[in-house]
């Protein structure tokens, strides 16, 4: 046994002087410079974080609502603005953006979501979701999920990740979260760092109009949970109603006597309905021309020889005016007379009857037939304070 330990004793030894031997034989090299290492293992305690988020829609612009982007301030809470449809049973497509990292890398963010919010004051059924989840605000409208635009075989390189981020930076629909900044998340998305994530959800055509709270969450592998990054963006209010008939026809009247044309709930059928299509409560407004009807006398004791009344519902208020216009051979021609707009309103994706009635004071002597038009806009009622008001129809 002893003798085996000196053996070996004497090969270390020998070892160490064909090491010792060989050292002369490796050329010279400058002295190098050494860079610590760190390196720390995932505890999940460090959460994800969005960096920053905006909302646009498929138009050029990215916000057809503002599509001169003139609406934008700096700091502001709210950046795009969209139109609604004006058509029934229109949708109205948001997509959702998100850039997020983690501190462990982008790969190990598992989720990115938000959560939507009607506006504050919306009326009902959208004021009180009852499949909200536990503890959420009850003017919740749904949760949109991302996916991550860099991640898959049909995935963005970093340079297409930044040209979005980059268009709409210059659109200005860009909302920071605290700390970030345009130009260094532009240039960790151009280099991976940083990744793009997206989601896309319909506003239906009678949704609110108002401002849409966005509220966005990502979480990473270790469930932790990033703070929320909050802003909104605006449906523009656009009051919108169309109707069922293409023609008022009051038939035969008698000189003198009032006649009325009553409407009725049914879409399509004879009787005049009107529905509302925009995302406001919405006041029907009607201007008429004389029919050519003319007037009596001249001057300021000139007085028109054809008046009409309307009347939105059952118990709706009538609203009598003079033309607006009068017929003449160069066309229509103003009265001054203000167009006529109901005091009742229509409620969001509701239809209602629409009463006409006229009544002829004189008539151009040998003249029996006459024609002319009415013509019927839309003009915007703010909901209530809470969504409280009492627009009237029924569900359309």
């Amino acid at each position: 046994m002893i003798k085996r330990i000196r053996k070996l004793l004497t090969l270390s030894v020998a070892i160490i002087v064909v090491v010792t031997l060989l050292i002369p034989a490796i050329p010279a090299m400058a002295a190098g410079t050494s860079v610590g290492t760190q390196v720390t293992i995932a505890s999940g305690s460090n959460p994800p974080v969005v960096l920053a988020k905006w909302e646009a829609d498929r138009s050029a612009s990215l916000e057809d609502g503002d599509p001169t982007h003139v609406q934008f301030v700096p700091g502001a809470p709210s950046n795009s603005q969209f139109l609604p449809p004006v058509v029934k049973n229109g949708n109205k497509t948001v997509d959702y953006y998100a850039v997020v990292t983690d501190p462990t890398g982008w790969a190990y963010v598992k989720e990115v979501f938000a959560y939507v919010f009607s506006p504050v004051n919306s009326p009902a059924p959208y004021n009180n979701n009852p499949n909200r989840p536990n503890g959420v605000s009850a003017l919740f409208k749904y949760k949109v999920a991302y996916a991550d635009l860099e991640a898959g075989t049909q995935s963005l390189t970093g340079a297409q990740a930044k040209a979005i981020f980059d268009d709409a930076v210059l659109k200005k629909l860009i909302y920071l979260g605290a700390g970030a900044n345009v130009t260094d998340i532009s240039n960790e998305l151009n280099q991976g760092v940083y990744h793009l994530w997206k989601g896309s959800a319909d506003l239906t055509y009678e949704q609110p109009a108002g401002e849409y709270g966005v509220d966005v969450y990502a979480v990473n592998n270790g469930s932790a949970m990033s703070s929320v990054l909050h802003n909104t963006f605006t449906y523009v209010a656009v009051a919108g109603v169309e109707v069922d008939f293409t023609l008022v026809d009051y038939g035969i009247v008698n000189i003198g006597t009032y006649k009325l044309i009553p409407g009725d709930q049914i879409w399509g059928t004879a009787p005049a309905t009107i529905r509302n299509i925009g995302n406001t409560w919405a006041h029907p407004k009607l201007s008429w021309d004389d029919m050519g009807f003319g007037q009596t006398g001249s001057g300021a004791g000139a007085t028109w020889n054809v008046q009409f009344d309307s009347r939105l519902g059952v118990n709706g208020v009538t609203s009598v005016t003079s033309p607006q216009f009068r017929q003449t051979a160069g066309g229509l021609v103003s009265t001054g007379v203000p167009a006529v707009v109901l005091a009742d309103y229509l409620g969001l994706s509701t239809r209602e009857k629409l009463d006409f009635s006229i009544q002829v004071f004189n008539m151009v002597p040998g003249k029996n037939s006459y024609t002319g038009t009415v013509t019927i806009e839309a003009v915007a009622e703010p909901f209530g304070p809470g969504g409280a008001g009492s627009p009237t129809g029924v569900a359309d």
